[in-house]
């Protein structure tokens, strides 16, 4: 018979993750204080945390977080049990690295955010004609002047060539 996971949550209250925020994601023994819960850690204990960067604390400079999270970590490997973070949804080293990565964005304000991206580019269908019909190049003009063509007849906007050879199929 499967004997149940024994979870273990660590609530660290951080500025970019409230207390009630994890709490709502959590749903094993979960502790507030690091001491309690690695006094209640055994063979098996699965320790859960948020987000990967919690478990290093909520004050210090980077390296110190750092240093916190890698004893914190040894502690808890020590005593049999293992570290998972619940968003994302990581462990073993994979979330090492994401938890040293987002303690550096931490200090920077940017919590375990990531970059969107730049917007995509949006056409109608009157300036994918106009960039269908003049790309790829004829015999007549070169890339150059394909591209100066078409931003001439789609002005504001705009394209490279570079763009050209990527998207246009």
């Amino acid at each position: 018979m499967p004997k149940k996971p024994d979870y273990r949550d660590l609530i660290i209250d951080h500025p970019s993750c409230s207390a009630k925020t994890q709490a709502e994601h959590l749903d094993g023994t979960t502790y507030k204080n690091f001491d309690d819960l690695l006094k209640s850690v055994r063979a098996g204990s699965i320790v859960r945390v948020f987000k990967p960067f919690l478990l290093g604390g909520a004050a210090g400079q980077t390296r110190t977080r750092r240093r916190v999270w890698a004893e914190r970590a040894d502690a808890i490997k020590a005593k049999g049990g293992k570290i998972a973070s619940i968003d994302p949804p990581l462990s073993g080293h994979k979330l090492t690295m994401r938890a040293y990565e987002q303690i550096g964005n931490v200090a920077r304000g940017k919590a375990g955010k990531a970059k969107a991206g730049r917007a995509k580019k949006e056409y109608v269908k009157e300036h994918w004609d106009v960039i269908r019909h003049y790309w790829p190049p004829r015999k007549s003009m070169t890339g150059l002047e394909a591209v100066e063509k078409i931003n001439l007849l789609i002005h504001p906007r705009r394209v490279t060539r570079g763009w050209l050879y990527v998207n246009v199929k």
